[in-house]
């Protein structure tokens, strides 16, 4: 009920959510084609980015939030400290992120890795909002799986025509296909249900185990395709000589990552790498090999605790091998981030170098602006 104020009537709390949440659906109900086409535009420069580097996916949807599950969202309760129903969103604005939606589904865990890399390339994501749906599951819990993100559109990759895609979030998840599968069937049933699973314990012991079946599967299915991968890759390359006695390609590289390291890799962009080798004079694999040998980092590369590039990869040998030649080469194009840093001191001194070059060395995980980040 509205209460009385001096000379006006004023709403009282409750009132004034209710208000927000009628005017935030109807906002929305208004612009709900520039949510789907901003889907849609995330979508394709996803799927793009992905098909360039030759990274399979199973399939990827994109969708604007139906006004009726919007509604329902925002009408959402939970129960606080004292045992009172209370909404969950009342700032509806600032809580409520996946007006836009896209799914990406990858066959293989690995797969979900490298995609996960190319969209912190490609998008500015909101950390705090973002992860790894197994890691909010507590150690005793098996359940909904997946990789989801808040993203928006970086500054700088707004190009003429988008302006109004400025400031607008987008979720992205990241699955496969199993994963999908199961929450696909069990999604609606399990998490958004006004059920009470909790109170059912053989349901939730039964749904927790084939739950935990699935992700041991997904993970043997992981180990079982790098396995055939690996024997494929050997019986189409029995002879290391003929491997490094091939001219540099793109290909070829990426094949020679593969039988050297076991790790299915790739370029963010080939065309740069491809310049650098021909100016170190790398022109066959074997060169490549020899500088690897040279620079004694084979084991650091194989325990590198990120997802490594082809670019990345490359880019490690030639600092190693000569490091002034390379950032005269690069110059101020180059960040080097937190890792890569962490990585190169172990081998040369990399302070001394940027310092020299005058390269930005970042204090976060990833570069953050439009350099080649090293």
């Amino acid at each position: 009920m509205p209460s009385y104020r001096g000379k006006g009537w004023i709403l009282n709390m409750q009132d004034q959510v209710n208000v927000r949440r009628e005017t935030f659906i109807a906002n929305y109900k208004a612009n709900i084609n520039k949510y789907k086409e901003f889907a849609e535009y995330i979508l394709k420069t996803a799927t793009d980015a992905l098909d360039s580097r030759q990274i399979d996916i199973a399939y990827a949807t994109a969708r604007a939030k139906t006004p009726e599950s919007l509604e329902k969202k925002c009408k959402k309760k939970l129960k606080n400290g004292a045992g009172v129903y209370v909404d969950k969103y009342t700032d509806f604005r600032s809580e409520i992120m996946d007006l836009s939606g896209v799914r990406i589904v990858a066959y293989v865990l690995d797969d979900v890795k490298q995609i996960s890399y190319i969209i912190g390339e490609l998008f500015e994501i909101l950390e705090e909002h973002s992860g790894n749906k197994l890691d909010l599951l507590g150690a005793d819990r098996i359940g909904y799986l997946s990789v989801h993100y808040i993203v928006k559109l970086k500054e700088k990759s707004i190009i003429v025509g988008k302006e109004n895609y400025k400031g607008l979030k987008c979720e992205i998840q990241v699955r496969t296909v199993l994963e999908d599968a199961w929450a696909q069937i069990f999604h609606d049933r399990q998490y958004k249900s006004e059920l009470q699973l909790t109170d059912s314990e053989k349901l939730m012991r039964r749904t927790n185990l084939l739950s935990g079946n699935l992700e041991l599967l997904d993970y043997q299915i992981n180990a079982l395709v790098k396995e055939y991968d690996r024997l494929n890759h050997v019986e189409c390359n029995k002879d290391l000589k003929d491997i490094l006695g091939k001219p540099v390609t793109k290909q070829n590289i990426l094949s020679y990552i593969i039988f050297r390291f076991g790790k299915k890799t790739v370029f963010y962009n080939y065309e740069r790498i491809n310049r650098l080798l021909k100016s170190f004079g790398v022109n066959v694999i074997m060169d490549l090999e020899a500088m690897l040998k040279d620079a004694s980092c084979d084991e650091k590369l194989q325990a590198y605790p990120a997802f490594l590039t082809a670019d990345k990869m490359i880019s490690f040998l030639l600092i190693i091998s000569d490091s002034n030649k390379f950032f005269e080469e690069e110059g101020g194009s180059v960040i080097v981030s937190k890792e890569s840093f962490n990585f190169l001191s172990e081998f040369v001194d990399i302070k001394k170098i940027c310092d020299k070059h005058n390269v930005k060395i970042e204090n976060g995980e990833n570069g953050e602006n439009g350099g080649n980040e090293e």
